[in-house]
């Protein structure tokens, strides 16, 4: 076979394949506004999910991106500011899971809750908002949409904070004393 019978040979394919392509632009828009609705929903689905898994960590990374930005206004560069907020955000999360896990105080654990539970009200309003003004026209209605998933972000953030823990529990003996410590009379005999 020839170099020119092989260039016919070739160019009869593209024109074959460049004629089977359909040239209506039409056709490919259906195609688009078929599978458009289904990646938008999609989409929007993961975001959704996103946000209620992420929520519980709003505080942390609230405070390691303040402690990332402090660190790079302070010259630690760009490495340094990222192992900085790193750990800052790492030591907020686990200084809440201990002391949550440790203090049997029912009124310190809801506070301490409450504190790991705002942020992601916040970033649940926030969110929602967002992602409402892409179709809903009015301002009320968005901002209603916004309190439902802040409600929403906020009371799921709530629960897997109190799920999370183990229950704290007091370290008291059979005898209802504190563990080396006799139980005092109020008479003050022992």
């Amino acid at each position: 076979m020839k170099f020119c019978d092989q260039s016919v040979y070739i160019s009869r394919a593209l024109g074959r394949w460049w004629r089977a392509r359909s040239s209506n632009p039409v056709q490919r828009r259906s195609q688009m506004v078929i599978f458009a609705p289904f990646i938008l929903l999609s989409a929007l689905g993961l975001f959704c999910w996103l946000i209620f898994v992420v929520a519980v960590y709003a505080l942390p990374f609230y405070v390691g991106l303040n402690a990332f930005f402090g660190g790079l206004h302070t010259g630690a560069g760009y490495l340094g500011a990222i192992v900085i907020g790193i750990v800052a955000g790492a030591a907020t999360q686990a200084a809440g899971q201990m002391a949550f896990a440790m203090v049997p105080i029912v009124w310190f654990r809801m506070a301490l809750g409450l504190l790991y539970t705002v942020p992601a009200v916040i970033a649940g309003y926030c969110a929602m908002l967002d992602v409402s003004q892409l179709c809903v026209p009015s301002s009320f209605w968005r901002h209603i949409f916004a309190v439902i998933g802040a409600v929403l972000v906020g009371g799921t953030a709530w629960v897997r904070i109190g799920a999370e823990l183990p229950p704290a529990t007091p370290a008291h003996g059979e005898d209802g004393t504190l563990s080396g410590r006799a139980l005092i009379d109020p008479t003050g005999q022992a």
